[in-house]
């Protein structure tokens, strides 16, 4: 059933809807468009948009903020796109074709919503609806274009502290947990450099670290026989850093140590075994699990999130079937 009809030589490249399907947004060749009344009729809400600004993509937050991806830059609107403001930090010549909202808890405990930006340039930026700042390059060394992102954020203040994951054309399925110095690839099960044209992306929440989540992603194939969908359970703050089979059980000294609010714990696994890292106080109390569950033969890599704990000295414990092994860490606020 066709509801609206945009003009001649004009085109829809997102769709946005808010308040149960009422109110509507669409991105288009000529800027956005906005109904609330489920479609029946629409209204051009460019004010702060350059003319002929293509919208690639449209988001919003919990409170209803707006986000519009446009050849002319990122815009943002805090009035139900009555007014857009123009974020600082991202180079006119780089289109953004992508946006997701994030959610982080800073050091206060409060909530903050931010937008990440996904470029034509490989870039990825970060913007709290100010300031946008670039956090990482896409991890594929020629990438076709990001296809689509999610990310789970632990922190905000000086640093940012994230898991990034990034669907691209041709490299594939990755992740980054150090603002994309390192990337992993996950593409166990896909074919040699896939042409990725559609993964999910799913809104991980704050508390998502130890949990297995599904992704799925979607081919481009052109092939006679269909194009295929493939799914990866992957658990979340877990990185798998070599495949490679150690020697021994290991468990390293975090990094860095001290550290605040984030410390990074790398340990290897010499066969597949059922493998625990439990964080302790200074009393033996058990304060969080950071990992449980089976892994292959490999080198690891997990995150601590102090943010909620106080200063001191804290113990972390791998533990295997063969093998036990404790190390201190210091957490300085």
């Amino acid at each position: 059933m066709s509801l609206y009809t945009v003009g001649s030589n004009d085109n829809i490249f997102s769709i946005l809807e808010q308040n149960n399907n009422q109110t509507v947004y669409i991105g288009t060749r000529n800027g956005v468009l906005k109904s609330t009344n489920g479609g029946t009729n629409f209204i051009s809400i460019n004010n702060g948009i350059p003319a002929n600004s293509w919208v690639r993509d449209l988001e919003s937050d919990s409170l209803g903020n707006l986000a519009a991806a446009t050849t002319n830059g990122l815009f943002t609107s805090t009035n139900a796109g009555s007014n857009w403001q123009l974020i600082s930090g991202i180079p006119p010549t780089d289109t953004i074709i992508k946006l997701y909202t994030v959610y982080s808890q800073i050091f206060d405990g409060k909530i903050d919503s931010y937008i990440l930006s996904g470029t034509n340039n490989k870039r990825i930026y970060l913007a709290q609806y100010q300031n946008a700042v670039p956090i990482a390059f896409a991890p594929s060394p020629n990438p076709e274009e990001i296809v689509n992102f999610s990310a789970k954020v632990y922190a905000f203040n000086d640093n940012i502290k994230y898991e990034l994951f990034v669907w691209t054309h041709g490299g594939g399925f990755y992740s980054t947990i150090d603002r994309g110095f390192t990337w992993v690839q996950l593409n166990n099960g896909l074919p040699q450099n896939p042409l990725i044209s559609t993964g999910t992306n799913i809104k991980l929440d704050l508390n998502a670290n130890g949990n297995t989540i599904k992704f799925f992603c979607g081919l481009n194939e052109n092939s006679l026989n269909g194009a295929r969908v493939f799914s990866l359970d992957y658990k979340v703050g877990i990185q798998s850093i070599s495949t490679e089979i150690p020697d021994n059980f290991s468990l390293e000294q975090n990094y860095p140590n001290p550290f605040n609010p984030e410390t990074k714990i790398k340990f290897s696994v010499r066969e597949k075994s059922l493998v625990s890292i439990k964080v302790f106080d200074a009393l033996g109390k058990e304060l969080d699990e950071l990992v449980n569950e089976e892994l292959a033969a490999g080198t690891y890599q997990t995150n601590f999130n102090g943010s909620g704990y106080n200063s001191g000295v804290y113990f972390y414990r791998l533990t295997t079937d063969n093998y036990t092994e404790t190390k201190k860490m210091i957490l300085i606020k």
